[in-house]
Parts: C-alpha cells; structure tokens; sequence
C-alpha cells in the first residue's frame, strides 16, 4: 500500500514522517498508520467491539479465518479457509446469502 498522495494536512503530516495522522470530520474519519508501531493485531484490535466485521486484505502472512479469491499466492500462511471463490467470482444474491452465512458462523475473536 502507499502512502497517500494528497495535499490534505493529515497526508502531509504522515509524509512528514509522523507515526500516525488522523483526521476527523462529521460523519467519517481517516486515519494513517506507519508500520511498525501499528501492526495488524493493534488495527483490528482497535476495531474491537466497535464493528461486526473486519476484512482484511492483504495480509498474506496473517493466520486469520480466510475467504480465499483464485489461487493461494506463493509464501502466503494456508490458514483456516473458509471459502474459496474464482479471482473475480460474479457477486450474486446466492452467492451474498452464502458468504452472510459462512460469517453469522464465525465465533467471535478475542
């Protein structure tokens, strides 16, 4: 992913070198992480209790529950997968009904 690219205060600040910048604004928020002092398990963490759902996508290396599109990439951590889909799969009714499913299933994470 790249850092981002616009001449909004919060993009600057982070390309300034800051740690994190987040802005604020009714109705949404954005935020800028810099690795190492956020990483994956801080980020979710962050969302817990506040959302249903976290997708995460990406994370080749995570050991997380997994709906996997196309093939698993060479290196990436064969986890718990719970789906496997085509690259692009048509995202259908059925196919929506399915997935909703396969997460009301889910336990939740600590």
């Amino acid at each position: 992913m790249s850092p981002p690219q616009t001449a909004k205060d919060t993009a600057l600040h982070f390309a300034a070198g800051a740690v994190a910048s987040v802005g604020l604004s009714p109705g949404y928020a954005e935020a800028f992480l810099r690795d190492p002092a956020f990483g994956l398990d801080e980020v979710v963490g962050f969302f817990a209790g506040k959302v249903d759902l976290v997708i995460v996508e990406g994370a080749r290396e995570a050991d997380l529950p997994t709906i996997l599109l196309g093939d698993l990439p060479p290196g990436a951590v064969a986890g718990q997968i719970l789906l496997s889909l085509p690259p692009r799969p048509e995202a259908s009714e059925d196919l929506l009904a399915s997935v909703r499913t396969l997460l009301a299933t889910l336990p939740p994470r600590s």
